[in-house]
């Protein structure tokens, strides 16, 4: 049994019901306890943890057939603080596989924004460097201007598009997100490295690229130009 198997919890079921059943049998198996307000406290969700519900043997044993008869008001009662705890409880499991998604996600942006970032500075460091170049090393360096350029355009797709998933992701609920770190920190705890990426809005990469491209030629043509120089210096 690998450790997702042994991560995975299922909901307990007392094998009798009796008078003297122990109703705290009932509780989610991630239940720990309460806190100082009263709410319950669980352990960390997983997204391999099966939605919690109201096991259907407390329903039939706090409420009987409600059609016949009202049930006793204690257990009614007992049966009403079980609904709540595992409302409560699937707040943190939608939580819990949100995070994973957002992880995986997050995951891919950061994969694809490194290489989108080291091509981008590697593209401006050698735009910046013509100013200093012989004219006899132009060509070289527009080489690699270009295929640093065409490094950087590569990422920007895949960049832009998990950016793009990341923010159509739909939110669970206010009562979820209450639950759900940011971005930024769910990246962190994922131990990713998000420094110089900026997730919104989407498809801004494809397009800053396009715009600092599409300068440095201008600037690259009109050096060119003022040179007198036949050929169009452009990567």
């Amino acid at each position: 049994m690998d450790s997702t198997t042994q991560n995975i919890v299922r909901p307990r079921t007392p094998t009798t019901i009796t008078d003297d059943t122990d109703w705290s049998a009932w509780h989610h198996p991630r239940w720990r306890g309460t806190d100082a307000n009263g709410s319950p406290v669980f352990d960390t969700f997983t997204p391999q943890d099966p939605e919690p519900v109201v096991p259907h043997q407390a329903t039939d044993a706090l409420l009987g057939n409600s059609m016949v008869r009202d049930p006793d008001p204690d257990k009614r009662a007992i049966f009403h603080r079980i609904c709540d705890e595992v409302q409560e409880a699937r707040w943190h499991w939608m939580a819990a596989r949100h995070i994973f998604r957002v992880t995986g996600i997050v995951s891919r942006i950061a994969v694809h924004g490194k290489a989108y970032l080291a091509a981008k500075r590697e593209a401006d460091e050698l735009f910046n460097a013509l100013r200093n170049t012989p004219d006899n090393m132009w060509r070289s360096t527009l080489m690699r201007l270009a295929d640093a350029r065409a490094r950087a355009r590569d990422a920007t797709g895949p960049l832009d598009n998990a950016c793009q998933e990341l923010d159509r992701l739909p939110m669970p609920g206010d009562q979820v997100d209450a639950l759900v770190p940011s971005v930024h920190d769910i990246a962190r705890d994922a131990g990713l490295d998000l420094a110089g990426l900026d997730l919104y809005p989407t498809h801004r990469y494809i397009y800053q690229a396009t715009v600092d491209f599409e300068e440095q030629d201008r600037t690259i043509t009109e050096v060119a130009r003022l040179a007198g120089d036949p050929v169009q210096r452009q990567p």
